[in-house]
């Protein structure tokens, strides 16, 4: 994802999490939970696509073995400071999500999860980079704000096409759907705007 995703965090967010950072993160980790066990047992290996600063891979880590990945240095940086200090079983590592078949082999994990990301990408690259995840995981979750189907650009240079519920299902026809579901953005995500967010548990079809 192109863009300066640093100043896009630190204008938002502490980089480094103080204690009510990490409480806020983990009680959004805590409402997603639910959905993880239902598919996921306690201890099964998780990668986190895309992570940032750690925010949802941190808490995650005190359920599941995580292994988090991001490709910008900068913001790496910080995140390996926010999971040796809030962490649990957490690995922290560069790679970029384009290479992801090549850097991991077929069932390194259990499951793949990447929370606002993919609404970064055109239809066929958000296609490509499910199959990428699924042939690495049987499971892939994902969680995605919804928006009014409009592409936009933001000052710090991030693309977001703000795609709607009916374009996710769309896309997303032809993979094997489990699970999904709509709810409101977490406040410490949304900024406390009234923002729907779009969820789904993806299976890999053999």
């Amino acid at each position: 994802m192109k863009g300066d995703w640093l100043n896009a965090f630190k204008e938002s967010h502490n980089l480094e999490f103080n204690e009510r950072d990490y409480e806020q993160w983990r009680t959004m980790a805590a409402e997603m939970l639910p959905t993880f066990l239902k598919h996921l047992s306690r201890g099964s290996t998780l990668l986190e696509c895309c992570c940032g600063l750690g925010c949802t891979a941190i808490p995650l880590s005190h359920h599941f073995k995580v292994t988090a990945f991001d490709k910008d240095d900068k913001v790496l940086e910080y995140a390996r400071k926010n999971a040796k200090r809030f962490g649990g079983t957490i690995k922290v590592l560069k790679a970029d999500f384009h290479d992801l078949d090549k850097t991991f082999s077929k069932d390194s994990f259990n499951a793949c999860a990447s929370g606002g990301v993919l609404e970064h990408y055109p239809p066929e690259v958000v296609e490509t980079l499910l199959e990428k995840q699924l042939s690495i995981a049987p499971l892939v979750f994902i969680s995605v704000p919804l928006g009014s189907g409009k592409k936009t650009v933001d000052k710090h240079g991030i693309t977001r096409y703000n795609y709607t519920k009916i374009q996710w299902l769309d896309m997303l026809k032809d993979f094997k759907v489990i699970q999904h579901s709509t709810s409101k953005i977490h406040p410490k995500i949304s900024r406390n705007k009234i923002i729907d967010e779009f969820t789904a548990v993806l299976a890999r079809k053999n």
